[in-house]
């Protein structure tokens, strides 16, 4: 009898070092909103200009942040090292099928790595050290649909913004040194020779950072190699629409800062994309883009504003947006919102049968929760 209770006593006990050892946990985003979005499109028909508006009601999914489920989890290895995971998926709240970063179930975000005095190192599907700076100083708290950047049309006003995620990557981030730090990360496409005679797709990004109390600045750099598909062009006469599916690459340097006052917080970066090497020498360019926002706590409110826009050097097109939003923690989970984005587009010669988009705003409101 001692003896079993002695077997029971020291299971339960190696039980509780393997669970406070290791840990997994659930978490996610669920977010929706519901509001006004319309388009305004310039056409030439035989000849004559005009300008067509389209309004919807809609109810999204992710206005504020993408909504998402996923699992991370560390099981420590002793002596200060860890191994870690992380699984996430996106997900449409207002359809509830899967979002589009990737089309896959977890196709936000799918590495495994280990992490340690060193820093970490993961290898998997996950994001990139630019965007990692791109997020920590965007305007409106990188807020998705806020987010003048994120969404892509004003700094895809020529060169193809840049891509959030790497499938198939390898990525070490740094601890800090005094506030210094950095990521370094590589993924290839594993396409070589599809089509015949070209070289594997691939992105290569790095950022450097200092972050010391309210004050952070940083640069990044990003490369990739692309091949067919979607947003391999120039984009300048209908924005977030394919004019190409050549081969080149394109290179993105972003100089980056933020400092909270307390009262206030500001943000701003300049962006220089820039697209070489294309099969179709049409499509290389360069774009400069800047943005700068600021943001104004108020208790359980804040209050966000930005402003963004770009110049393509290679059509000479511009580009401008504004954005407005408020949000009110109802916990510290539960946040309502609301908001509204315009933007407006420089137009191209338009030859006959063609339309650009001119001009697109947006006003919704939503709640957003975090598990």
């Amino acid at each position: 009898m001692k003896n079993s209770f002695l077997a029971l006593t020291v299971l339960s006990t190696f039980a509780g070092i393997v669970q406070a050892q290791s840990s997994v946990t659930l978490y996610g985003i669920a977010d929706a909103g519901i509001g006004s979005k319309s388009t305004t499109t310039r056409a030439n028909n035989a000849g004559i200009l005009s300008s067509t508006k389209t309004t919807r009601t809609v109810i999204d999914s992710g206005s504020l942040a993408t909504s998402r489920f996923g699992m991370r989890g560390t099981e420590d290895l002793g002596n200060g090292l860890k191994a870690v995971f992380n699984l996430e998926g996106g997900v449409d709240l207002d359809t509830g099928a899967g979002n589009t970063s990737g089309g896959n179930l977890f196709s936000r975000q799918a590495h495994v790595g280990l992490s340690g005095g060193f820093g970490t190192l993961t290898i998997g599907r996950q994001f990139t050290a630019y965007y990692t700076l791109v997020a920590a100083t965007n305007h409106s708290d990188n807020a998705v649909l806020f987010s003048l950047t994120q969404n892509a049309q004003v700094y895809s006003n020529g060169v193809a913004d840049h891509t959030l995620r790497s499938s198939n990557s390898v990525r070490y981030t740094s601890p800090s040194f005094g506030g210094f730090s950095g990521a370094v990360m590589f993924g290839t496409g594993e396409d070589k020779n599809i089509p015949a005679g070209t070289s594997a797709s691939r992105n290569a990004s790095l950022h450097l950072k200092y972050a010391n109390g309210p004050f952070l600045v940083g640069y990044a750099h990003q490369n990739e190699r692309f091949k067919a598909g979607a947003m391999n062009g120039l984009v300048s006469a209908t924005p977030l629409a394919s004019t190409s599916t050549s081969i080149g690459e394109r290179d993105y340097n972003l100089f980056a800062g933020s400092y909270n006052f307390g009262v206030a917080k500001i943000t701003a970066s300049y962006q220089a994309a820039k697209q070489k090497n294309s099969a179709l020498a049409v499509n290389n360019g360069k774009d400069k883009e800047f943005q700068t926002g600021v943001s104004v706590p108020f208790g359980a409110s804040t209050v966000y504003a930005g402003y963004v826009r770009s110049k393509s050097d290679n059509s000479g097109l511009k580009a401008q947006g504004f954005t407005l939003l408020g949000t009110y923690n109802l916990s510290r989970r539960t946040a309502l919102y609301a908001g509204g984005i315009t933007q407006k587009f420089d137009l191209p010669v338009l030859a006959v049968g063609a339309s650009a988009l001119e001009k697109r705003n947006a006003v919704v409101a939503g709640l957003r929760h975090n598990f």
